[in-house]
């Protein structure tokens, strides 16, 4: 076991330095590679390592693997300040989900992608999940319909630590959009009210790879009153969760720092049990 996970970090940290990807259409590479979801995106979007209910599916599929179910609406940027169409859609019953998205710039140019996940939980505390991603795409030149597929593993090392990795478009079919890696970690305290992750992404989407760090952190402030805070390739993110009677209302906000005036605002829904506690876990 001791040496299956020595295994996975060096997997981690080494996987993700791959070659350079020419790549241009920007708003196909945002859809596939930058995720959806308000909890992530207002905690500096990371996810990599928290991985958790519906949300992973976007970040890291091995996180379909928590147990719990629920219906999420959301709408990215509800005010249209960088796309005339942002929504989100899914549907999470552990080990599996459904999600449906849409982005369409100003431009008219869009992105439709529907995404079915499954996961496995791993006695050994080591989860891994799949995702099988529709792509529907039309830009100003290119147009197709093709289909891509995710990888992603979840370690819990202890109680309080995790890490994750997510190999996204692995596979692919007439997508143009590169393999791309992302890794991270996540701290946590027992009851899970304090979160801490960080996740180093890989860029591929000019000529030349990079990695970006992004940096994300929850606080559970009291029962049905959550607050997020993070920071990512330039951008302040912030938001909070309510939980109301028969409903969990999620708001989020992105900044970007050398932007004064423009706030990307995200309004959520979610209905259903949500995330259950999870069993005890092998360390």
């Amino acid at each position: 076991m001791v040496k299956m996970k020595k295994i996975l970090i060096y997997f981690i940290f080494t996987a993700s330095f791959s070659g350079c990807y020419a790549f241009g259409n920007n708003i196909l590479y945002d859809s596939l590679k930058k995720g959806a979801g308000i909890r992530p995106l207002s905690m500096g979007n990371t996810f990599t390592a928290v991985a958790e209910g519906s949300d992973s599916i976007y970040y890291n599929p091995a996180g379909l693997s928590s147990p719990g179910g629920e219906y999420i609406y959301e709408v990215m940027d509800r005010e249209n300040k960088y796309y005339s169409d942002f929504h989100s859609q899914r549907v999470y019953i552990s080990p599996m989900a459904y999600a449906g998205y849409m982005l369409k710039d100003k431009d008219s140019s869009y992105v439709d992608v529907k995404s079915f996940g499954f996961a496995q939980k791993g006695r050994t505390g080591i989860n891994w999940g799949v995702s099988y991603k529709t792509v529907t795409a039309k830009l100003p030149s290119y147009k197709s319909t093709g289909w891509s597929c995710d990888l992603g593993i979840l370690a819990a090392f202890s109680p309080n630590l995790s890490f994750g990795i997510a190999a996204k478009d692995l596979i692919k079919k007439d997508v143009k959009v590169p393999t791309t890696f992302t890794s991270g970690f996540a701290l946590f305290n027992k009851t899970k009210d304090f979160i801490l992750a960080i996740d180093l992404v890989q860029n591929r989407e000019d000529e030349v790879a990079f990695f970006m760090s992004h940096t994300g952190i929850e606080y559970k402030v009291t029962d049905g009153f959550t607050l997020r805070f993070g920071y990512y390739n330039n951008k302040i993110t912030s938001g909070v969760s309510l939980i109301l009677p028969f409903i969990k209302i999620d708001y989020g906000a992105v900044k970007d720092i050398h932007d004064n005036e423009d706030i990307m605002y995200m309004l959520g829904f979610r209905v259903g049990k949500g995330l259950m506690p999870a069993k005890n876990t092998a360390y």
